[in-house]
């Protein structure tokens, strides 16, 4: 899989997208080294650009 993008604060990453083979793309929280994460999927970018962004948003702004 490849790292399409990455969403971050203070040098910390929040959660990122990514693209597999097929084409799909997956949102996922926190750091790409983690074992586990959430994770959402996505046919198009823009979908899973508005969940990365929602997500952040929402991590950064109320969960600090």
């Amino acid at each position: 899989m490849a790292i399409v993008k990455q969403y971050k604060k203070n040098r910390k990453i929040v959660c990122y997208i990514t693209k597999d083979s097929k084409g799909t793309f997956k949102v996922c929280t926190g750091k790409p080294s983690d074992i586990s994460c959430i994770a959402w999927s996505y046919d198009s970018l823009k979908d899973a650009e508005f969940t990365a962004n929602e997500y952040f948003i929402n991590r950064t702004t109320f969960l600090n």
